[in-house]
């Protein structure tokens, strides 16, 4: 339903109107469709307005003649059915309204329609359709068959209306209606009041004024202006000339609806304006032959629904004032989260540095163990050698023991020799060559056996060097171990802190699930305060209840609002606390990692060092 201030938007200055896009916005008990149609199409005439009037003169006319039409003489079937009393459970049958008595006529109009249009019969041609075909047979104009039919709108004064929106309002008397009416700035005579056939033009500026009141505009002339002739024939001439890309009926010659045009603008505004102040019963005749009890009835209308209106006033302030309360709590609100994401946003790219840079020190561990296998690829064949170097040993001294006994045996020999000697010298000198030949034999041999022993002592200190260098290995690789040992427990630490790096992001995850819950707590307190603020716009029609519990939902929100930030700010301390957690345990970590990579730089040094040292002393 369209409010009078949307009615006037409709047909006022700030549109185009033109005939194109024009569609019937009321419902009368005195036009019918054609009339409505003929009143802007047929060129205009001075006796155009008491045509009208004539045919509602001559609808009354025919209705008074069905009333005294004499009834026929009952038969006695009928008239024994009439005499047959009535149950008290027969319920009356209750007369439809205008409305729905228009909405039924329209419907089996439109029944009638179909079934011609079916049956392919030819439709007869209305009185409408005969003066268009006489007086335009080069244009084909589509006109609309059916006219618009609003509700009636609900009642201005003690909100809904009763069963068919219907409004009472007291009908004034002629001074008081005077008093009121000087009260507006709107003059009225007493003459003008009493006899309203005389001066049809200064009524319809009574109406025009009273109109401007009731519509809520400031300047007083800007209906007048919206109903300007020249206004109204410019804007037929614009429909006329759009109307080759549109559906609707366009018309030729415009300028002959230079004050049927504006006429049925007005007219259609005053009625509409009318039926919301409660009467209904407002037609072409009120303008064109205004009655004095009429007029009284039409002005009591009028200034009930001033008076109303004027005592409503403060309730629409009231609203607009708390309307925009709410529009600038909903900014805070609206800044505050939009401060909160932009907060949450900064986190989270923290946080994901943050996991940056522990990939990295993972990457950077896994390749410490790498490197951790490779040495101990390397002391194990370390080792490997070492056993093979004690064993060599071992058997050179078993050589060494062997060639020592030998030596022993000579020399007693040697001396079980000498004490056998004889008295004869060739034997003697034969002996002694033999025993000098021996003698070399075994001093060579004695030699090669020396030059062994030198070369096993060389082995032997080789290998007491080695010896002593796999000690010190040996040594080492226990600090390697203690080392590999505190690097396990390092990495296990660094398991836990990761453990607990997940447990933070697992807590990240609860808080960032309770911050969506937040914010469809959020969302759900704007979603209120739209409801309060669509609610705001029916606030005139009901009573002061509906604004205090408006009022009250609006605390409620606030105070669900007030909840939720001091949820926030406890998320964003703990994510804070959370935050310094990390760090510090990483900063740990890292001084951890730099220490145990600074001694394990140290103990490669000094092994690469021993390393040399002992390729040098074995000439390799």
């Amino acid at each position: 339903m369209r409010s009078p201030l949307l009615a006037y938007a409709w047909l006022g200055p700030s549109s185009i109107v033109s005939l194109s896009t024009v569609r019937i916005y009321q419902d009368t008990h005195f036009l019918a469709e054609e009339e409505l149609l003929l009143l802007l199409t047929l060129p205009h005439t001075p006796y155009q307005t008491a045509w009208f009037s004539r045919g509602s003169a001559d609808r009354r006319k025919k209705k008074k003649k069905k009333k005294n039409k004499k009834k026929k003489p009952l038969t006695t079937r009928a008239a024994c059915r009439r005499a047959r009393p009535q149950t008290s459970t027969r319920a009356k049958k209750k007369r439809p309204s205008v409305v729905q008595q228009t909405h039924n006529k329209n419907n089996k109009q439109q029944q009638t329609n179909n079934k011609k249009r079916n049956s392919g019969g030819r439709r007869r041609l209305s009185t409408h359709d005969t003066i268009r075909r006489n007086n335009n047979n080069n244009t084909s104009i589509a006109v609309r068959n059916t006219i618009m039919v609003t509700e009636r709108p609900r009642a201005a004064a003690g909100g809904a209306g009763g069963a068919n929106n219907s409004v009472t309002f007291p009908v004034l008397k002629n001074p008081v209606i005077l008093q009121i009416m000087r009260e507006v700035n709107v003059p009225l005579s007493e003459m003008e009041l009493a006899e309203p056939g005389r001066c049809k033009e200064r009524i319809r500026e009574v109406f025009a004024q009273l109109l401007n009141i009731c519509l809520g505009l400031d300047d007083p002339a800007a209906l007048l202006s919206s109903l300007d002739p020249q206004r109204a024939v410019a804007a037929v001439v614009v429909g006329s000339k759009s109307s080759k890309s549109s559906n609707c009926f366009s018309l030729s010659h415009p300028e002959l609806y230079r004050d049927a045009l504006p006429e049925t603008m007005f007219f259609c505004l005053l009625s509409r304006q009318l039926r919301i102040c409660g009467y209904d019963d407002f037609g072409f005749r009120d303008l064109a032959m205004p009655q004095a009890k009429r007029l009284r009835r039409q002005l009591s209308a009028l200034i009930n629904f001033l008076k109303y209106r004027e005592d409503m006033s403060h309730l629409e302030a009231q609203a607009l004032d708390e309307r925009e309360e709410l529009f600038a709590a909903l900014d805070e609100v609206t800044e505050n989260h939009m401060t909160l994401k932009d907060r949450l946003d900064e986190a989270r790219a923290f946080n994901r540095a943050r996991v940056m840079e522990r990939e990295e020190a993972e990457a950077e561990c896994k390749e410490m163990e790498g490197e951790i296998a490779q040495q101990n690829k390397i002391q194990a064949s370390i080792r490997q050698e070492t056993y093979l170097l004690k064993k060599t040993a071992n058997e050179l001294q078993d050589q060494i023991a062997n060639l020592s006994i030998a030596m022993r045996e000579l020399k007693a020999e040697e001396r079980r020799l000498s004490k056998e000697l004889v008295g004869s010298p060739e034997r003697i000198r034969a002996d002694l060559a033999e025993a000098k030949r021996r003698l070399e034999g075994v001093r060579g041999d004695v030699s090669v056996t020396q030059d062994e022993r030198a070369s096993v002592q060389r082995r032997v200190e080789h290998a007491s060097i080695a010896e002593e260098g796999v000690g010190r290995m040996a040594s080492v690789m226990e600090g390697m171990d203690t080392a590999v040992r505190e690097y396990e427990m390092a990495a296990e630490d660094l398991e836990d802190a990761q453990n607990a790096l997940r447990g933070m992001e697992r807590e990240r995850e609860g808080m960032t699930e309770e911050r969506g819950m937040q914010e469809e707590i959020f969302d759900a307190a704007v979603k209120r305060k739209a409801d309060v603020t669509s609610s705001l716009a029916d606030a005139l029609l009901t009573a002061q209840n509906d604004l205090d519990s408006a009022v009250a939902r609006l605390g409620t929100v606030e105070s669900e609002v007030v909840e939720g930030m001091a949820r926030i700010e406890a998320s964003e301390r703990r994510v804070v606390e959370l935050r310094t957690r990390i760090e510090r345990e990483r900063r740990i970590a890292e001084e951890d990692v730099a220490g145990r990579l600074a001694s394990f730089g140290k103990f490669e040094e000094r092994y690469w060092e021993k390393e040399r040292e002992l390729s040098a002393r074995v000439g390799y």
